[in-house]
């Protein structure tokens, strides 16, 4: 499968299961689907410095099934916001898999929450946010998005989204209010962020090696259906292990100099990432 293809399969990811009830009938976005109350927004400096560490440094460990080729297996990519007008489109998404080589996960959960998606417009240094919810919607895809998809195990309440991992398979996920509109060629810049970690258990107790990646797709409109160029993706995040602690995982298409230059989004902070 060359990079082209797989683009495809994981702007299409986003898309499987919305034909049994995504987008083109999203559920309205809860009003506790929010970063929590008490969670306090981290400096610009410190958000500006992850932003570019996870989309500069190589991935913490390499996903299981997922071939080495695959460009986004081992590092972050990045397609820039300047796409065809067609895309009208947008939406966060992440992946969570079992680490390459490894076992154990079996009957893990592992706790999402604060899925968001922040847009810089152009000519603007405020960034505005333009997706946050903590429920979830997703379904257990092909390791290596080249194969068959099954449900997926998990729990979605305004709280977070509790997942166990299938067997064979990752968790691709999105926000379960469905897509919202972006207009490309008003945007500088997309960051997307959520935060996760392994769901509590007995001290003592061997964790299992999960990493996680986060990324983003545009659509030519909230409803259009999956398949052929109705979907692209735009970014990729590093996959960075899900630990104990909450961690936050994040995807860019802001350079570093344009970090420099912006004002970070008002993103919460989780466990010591900051």
């Amino acid at each position: 499968m060359d990079t082209r293809r797989l683009t495809r399969f994981l702007a299409l990811a986003a898309a499987t299961t919305l034909a049994c009830g995504g987008s083109a009938r999203a559920r309205p976005a809860h009003p506790h689907d929010a970063p929590s109350a008490t969670a306090k927004a981290a400096s610009t400096g410190a958000v500006n410095r992850l932003l570019v560490s996870d989309m500069s440094q190589p991935s913490e460990k390499l996903p299981q099934g997922v071939p080495s080729w695959y460009d986004w297996a081992g590092h972050p990519r990045v397609h820039p916001v300047t796409s065809p007008r067609s895309y009208r489109a947008f939406t966060s998404w992440g992946q969570l898999y079992q680490c390459a080589g490894t076992s154990g996960a079996r009957g893990t959960a592992v706790e999402l929450r604060d899925l968001q998606a922040w847009a810089l417009p152009r000519g603007s240094t405020q960034w505005q946010e333009i997706q946050s919810s903590s429920v979830m919607q997703g379904a257990a895809f092909a390791e290596d998005y080249d194969g068959p998809t099954v449900p997926a195990h998990y729990v979605a309440k305004p709280s977070g989204t509790s997942v166990t991992p299938v067997s064979g398979h990752n968790f691709h996920f999105w926000p379960g209010s469905g897509r919202v509109d972006l207009r490309p060629a008003q945007v500088s810049a997309v960051v997307v962020a959520v935060q996760a970690r392994l769901q509590p258990r007995a001290s003592g107790t061997a964790a299992p090696c999960l990493v996680l990646s986060v990324g983003g797709d545009l659509w030519r409109s909230r409803t259009a259906e999956p398949g052929g160029s109705n979907s692209a993706d735009i970014g990729i995040g590093r996959f960075k292990r899900v630990e104990r602690r909450w961690r936050l995982f994040t995807m860019t298409t802001a350079s570093a100099t344009l970090l420099q230059r912006t004002p970070a989004p008002p993103i919460a902070p989780a466990g010591d990432d900051f």
